[in-house]
């Protein structure tokens, strides 16, 4: 997710940066970081993405996939 998108999906929620930081529960300067994650100032964890993702669409990523993953073939010698 680029900072772009976190901000985009941000505000079609209705969220200020201030309530994201609480939704996330980031604590007190938590504003601060999410207003440097949609800037580019600091690289957006995976965590924020994630929250945010599921948030947004309402949905929970595929628990399987993530439990299993499908091992990559390996090359035949």
């Amino acid at each position: 997710m680029t900072p772009e998108n976190f901000k985009h999906r941000r505000q079609k929620l209705g969220l200020s940066q201030a309530a994201t930081a609480r939704l996330m529960r980031m604590g007190k300067r938590g504003a601060q970081n999410v207003y440097r994650w949609e800037v580019g100032a600091s690289p957006l964890p995976g965590w924020a993405a994630v929250i945010m993702e599921i948030v947004s669409t309402g949905t929970i990523p595929n628990l399987d996939e993530i439990k299993n993953p499908k091992r990559a073939e390996r090359p035949q010698k």
